[in-house]
């Protein structure tokens, strides 16, 4: 190889600097280098950024020409990035992040690259991917149309399915799913109910995947998750993000923002962390008519339920009796909710 290259550099200098491409990448083949190695050559050969998504594990890699490991892929991938398909069934994909034109050999690099990729990626799991697997692929954004139809076929949920999000603490009990960053992903059939697939209790966002579009419906579920409030804290602890409404943008923007000085969400949760009913007396007794339909949805008698609200209405200042108060209290339960402070069991207390 070295003397045909040699040869060929005085006659046809594209053709050497091609089967040097090939001579390196086959040479870490032979050392069984690991996938790191491929990309920092191919990073190199092309004297720009690589990276490599595996869909069925949910890992990503990206190295600089340089050699140096870069964060996470970005957003979205760039249309003009030259990109070939490593493994179909694992969804696994490499590209070059090309901002300048195609170099002349951006798709050999691939190719070369892909092909020391391909048995490395299938001996770190099973060819075919498991649901999991599956699941994964189905909610990835960087993957194809086509990848993600098949992965669904797999899963046997249709092409719209019911997407769930659930924290990483109550996995589902059965089902198809995947743990994805800080959430697990389960994915059913459009028309299904979740209770007998979640742990008893367990918060939960759901989202239905309407035109098929499952990685839109995983972030929706996301979000809907974030607003789910612990079943001991009271208020919906299964949220459907199609019933949310102008909520999520409330909620992204209490987010960002610094709660400090809300004075009237720091009380709620002041006040919940010695009286862990307090969130839910607020949520039932302003969205019911009268004490006793609020008694009914907390479970007590109308006259305990009685003896709570004057005792937060002293505490809190203004009365859940009267309009005014009744908004103010809303207003101060929603945010606190979208705080997220919701999310974790109370402290304890009576």
């Amino acid at each position: 190889m070295r003397e045909l290259i040699g040869r060929l550099a005085v006659t046809d200098g594209d053709a050497a600097s091609a089967l040097r491409v090939i001579a390196h990448f086959d040479a870490l083949s032979d050392q069984r280098a690991p996938a790191i190695s491929f990309l920092r050559a191919a990073a190199a050969l092309a004297d720009c950024s690589v990276g490599l998504r595996d869909a069925a594990q949910g890992l990503a890699s990206r190295v600089a020409s340089t050699g140096l490991a870069l964060p996470d892929i970005p957003a979205e991938l760039a249309s003009s990035w030259p990109r070939i398909l490593v493994d179909q069934n694992r969804a696994a994909t490499v590209w070059l992040e090309r901002s300048s034109d195609p170099g002349p050999l951006d798709q050999l690099i691939l190719e070369r690259c892909a092909h020391g990729l391909r048995p490395l990626l299938r001996g770190a799991g099973h060819q075919r991917p498991d649901s999991a697997a599956a699941v994964r692929i189905a909610c990835d954004r960087h993957v194809s149309e086509d990848e993600r139809r098949a992965a669904l076929r797999s899963l046997g949920v249709g092409e719209a399915p019911l997407v769930v999000a659930a924290p990483a603490s109550h996995p589902p009990t059965s089902g198809p799913r995947a743990l994805i960053g800080p959430s697990w992903a389960l994915l059913l059939p459009g028309h299904a109910t979740v209770d007998d697939v979640l742990a008893p209790g367990s918060r939960a966002g759901l989202a239905h995947a309407g035109g098929g579009d499952v990685p839109e419906a995983w972030l929706n579920a996301a979000r809907a998750l974030s607003l789910a409030v612990d079943e001991s804290a009271g208020g919906p602890h299964q949220v459907r993000f199609e019933d949310l409404g102008d909520l999520v943008v409330l909620a992204e923007v209490v987010g960002k923002a610094d709660l400090t000085g809300a004075a009237d969400v720091q009380t709620v949760e002041r006040l919940r962390q010695s009286h862990p009913w307090v969130p839910a007396t607020i949520y039932q007794v302003v969205g019911h008519q009268s004490v006793r339909s609020a008694a009914v949805g907390l479970h007590v008698h109308h006259s305990t339920l009685q003896q709570r609200v004057e005792w937060l209405e002293r505490e809190l200042g203004y009365s859940l009796r009267e309009p005014a108060g009744r908004f103010r209290a809303a207003t101060a339960w929603t945010l606190w909710r979208c705080s997220g402070a919701g999310a974790q069991a109370p402290y304890g207390g009576r």
